[in-house]
């Protein structure tokens, strides 16, 4: 289990590198942004060649498409894991009702027993 240290702002958690996933995606993102970053300072400083000027995506569509899909699947798992939140809540609301009904149960069962307190105990 990771402990938190929650500081004076009570949001320091959410800056430290252990038990975070931001190590490994800034692993996977600064190869791929460095090699970004060296094409365009080349392509604008002319020193491509034949490559001057490149223009990857002419069209937009499949830009477009992309974002339409990656909204569309965040739209919904968030609904999804809304709908999995409120599930839960309203079953962990239910079994503390449970948990509450059985124990009055027990109290208005063995509370006005005419028996010792050895059999109410035991009970």
């Amino acid at each position: 289990m990771i402990y938190y240290e929650t500081g004076w702002s009570g949001c320091n958690f959410l800056f430290q590198w252990r038990g975070s996933v931001f190590p490994y995606a800034f692993c996977v993102a600064l190869p791929s942004s460095l090699i970004a970053l060296l094409l365009k300072e080349l392509d604008n400083n002319d020193l491509l060649g034949d490559w001057k000027g490149m223009q990857i995506i002419v069209d937009n569509t499949a830009y477009a498409s992309f974002n339409f899909l990656v909204g569309f699947v965040i739209v919904f798992r968030t609904s999804q894991a809304y709908s999995r939140f409120w599930s839960a809540l309203f079953d962990m609301h239910q079994m503390c009702a449970q948990f509450f009904d059985a124990a009055s149960g027990v109290v208005a069962f063995c509370r006005p027993s005419e028996h010792g307190d050895r059999a109410v105990a035991s009970f």
